[in-house]
């Protein structure tokens, strides 16, 4: 009996066939991310706040936002709270907060509670402080948030929440199409204290830069303070124990912000003079003709700002000043 054999063409394209179909298939398929199963790890969340637990099924039918976020970030402080504040109030949108903390302080139930409060968020709030939900959507920053459509599929993700997202959200939520633009990443420097680099998990995908043993960041580091008096370093902080002094010489840096506590007045001086009326971050005040701030809980402070192009800055600290690090503009 005479085979018939296909040729090497027509195999070559049932095969095409075959993968057009594969691919499509899954490029169709509700979007899971890495260690989800339509999102069924939600119930591996610490905790919940402003809400009860919950799952995919309470999120599906309505298009998700999942915005990740801490008190000790400051885009999200800025922009990305201005627009997550207005669109977590929306109708015709799912927007559920997760909190990544990124020191070790913060994974205080507490202290994410007192940021829900202070910061005024509605909506959900997912504890992720144990990092499953950063693990599952291979997330690296905070200001980060995910659009999920109405059947789970994953329609974008930004790298920084900022206004010119708004007016695609708002077709979203419409039940319109749209288009999201590309948002670049934030400009913000970070250079964090301790001898820990992969404490939390926003810091696992790093190749560290270090210029001391107590002081390392993603990017080269421009400075390294110079710190006088007694001096701990732990695992993601470094604490004076005495009276001490940091001094910091800065090139082209218009504004600096810290995540410390101070247990008790920090005395900050530029230049050797008090940090003038213009200069004075958010968290500072004058006493007794200086330039001082008192932050008695840890959190993120703006310390200076509008700062010459060469500056010094110094600043007296007193016994038990807590330093985790420094934020750059």
């Amino acid at each position: 009996m005479k085979k018939h054999l296909a040729s090497k063409p027509a195999i070559a394209v049932g095969a095409l066939i075959v993968l057009l179909v594969g691919l499509a298939l899954v490029f169709a398929s509700p979007f899971a991310p890495s260690g989800f199963s339509s999102f069924s790890d939600w119930h591996n969340a610490t905790g919940w706040l402003n809400s009860e637990a919950l799952s995919w099924s309470d999120l599906q039918g309505t298009p998700t936002v999942v915005y990740f976020w801490s008190g000790t970030c400051e885009r999200c402080l800025g922009d990305g709270m201005d627009l997550a504040r207005n669109w977590s109030r929306r109708s015709g949108l799912n927007w559920v907060w997760v909190h990544a903390p990124e020191f070790a302080f913060e994974r205080d139930v507490a202290v994410a509670q007192s940021d829900v409060t202070r910061l005024r968020l509605q909506g959900p709030v997912a504890l992720d402080h144990q990092g499953v939900l950063w693990s599952a959507y291979s997330n690296r920053s905070q200001n980060i948030l995910y659009v999920i459509a109405a059947n789970g599929t994953m329609l974008y993700s930004a790298n920084r929440a900022d206004a010119s997202l708004g007016g695609p959200l708002y077709q979203l939520a419409s039940g319109n199409s749209t288009v999201f633009p590309t948002v670049s990443p934030s400009s913000v420097r970070r250079i964090y204290t301790g001898y820990e680099t992969s404490v939390q998990g926003i810091r696992k995908n790093w190749t560290p830069y270090r210029e001391a043993d107590y002081l390392f960041s993603v990017q080269p580091i421009p400075f390294v303070p110079e710190l006088f008096g007694k001096w701990y370093v732990g695992g993601d902080f470094i604490r004076a124990q005495t009276q001490g002094q940091i001094r910091l010489v800065l090139t082209n840096v218009s504004r600096l912000s810290l995540v410390a506590q101070a247990f008790g007045t920090v005395k900050v001086f530029e230049s050797n003079l008090p940090l003038s009326i213009a200069q004075r971050g958010a968290a500072m005040v004058e006493q007794d003709g200086l330039t001082v701030f008192s932050a008695t809980s840890a959190g993120l402070y703006d310390l200076a700002r509008n700062l010459p192009e060469e500056s010094e800055i110094r600043m007296d600290v007193p016994a038990g000043f807590t330093l985790y690090r420094f934020s750059l503009d």
